[in-house]
């Protein structure tokens, strides 16, 4: 309906979301006006978010400020690069919730790497600490294969597999199939955009088997899709 447009363009994650494509896909003036677009409404809607909300709007922040650092360093504008730099750290640190912060650690190290190696080392290390305090199986096989992804466009390929390895095995603890079924999609996912696509192929091929016997939600079916098209997506880059 004309109000769930409405309220959907007001949503900061939203624009959030956005930005983060147009940061990962280069277009950088697209990426600095979602973002800042994102933070505008964030004045809004701030009151109807809960806290845990409010940190995965930060993390995804981050996440954007990072790579649009990245994208400025790499055009050695490096005042504007070390200025959002210093914004997604910031907003880093003020996250509570142990997945955003980890998901945040991590892109911050993975942008840094090439700038800072050390300090980048030091935020990989933060990040898998930050592993540890998740417990539900699917939020801890997300973030652990989030981070595996950045150490391996880092080139820490043993760490990255170590931790590939132990999301697979978080994931065979999530009880329901259809569940794990999402997980994997969301792991096969990560390892296409770590370069690994040996190891996405064949969970490609496995979840595609699977599925059949499976009587999916809607919801999961939607999510299930998702992930296999950005899987396919990042094979083919």
């Amino acid at each position: 309906s004309p109000a769930d447009s409405g309220k959907t363009a007001r949503d900061p994650r939203l624009w959030a979301s956005l930005a983060r494509y147009q940061a990962q896909a280069g277009d950088l003036a697209a990426a600095v006006r979602s973002i800042d677009q994102a933070v505008e409404l964030l004045g809004a809607e701030r009151k109807n978010l809960s806290a845990s909300q409010l940190d995965a709007f930060n993390r995804a922040q981050a996440q954007v400020r990072a790579e649009i650092a990245y994208q400025y360093h790499q055009q050695k504008d490096l005042a504007t690069a070390k200025s959002y730099w210093s914004r997604a750290t910031n907003l880093t640190h003020s996250i509570t919730t142990p997945g955003e912060r980890a998901q945040a650690l991590s892109a911050l190290a993975r942008t840094l790497n090439n700038v800072q190696e050390s300090t980048a080392k030091d935020y990989f290390s933060q990040a898998i600490d930050m592993t540890g305090l998740v417990t539900e199986p699917s939020s801890r096989a997300l973030i652990l294969g989030v981070i595996a992804r950045d150490l391996a466009q880092t080139g820490r390929l043993q760490q990255s597999e170590t931790l590939f390895k132990q999301a697979a095995a978080v994931i065979k603890t999530i009880p329901n199939p259809d569940g794990r079924l999402v997980a994997q999609a969301l792991l096969a996912k990560h390892y296409a955009e770590a370069g690994n696509s040996v190891t996405a192929k064949a969970l490609l091929n496995q979840i595609a088997g699977q599925a059949q016997g499976n009587r999916l939600s809607l919801k999961q079916e939607l999510e299930l899709s998702q992930y296999q098209a950005k899987a396919f997506s990042a094979l083919a880059l």
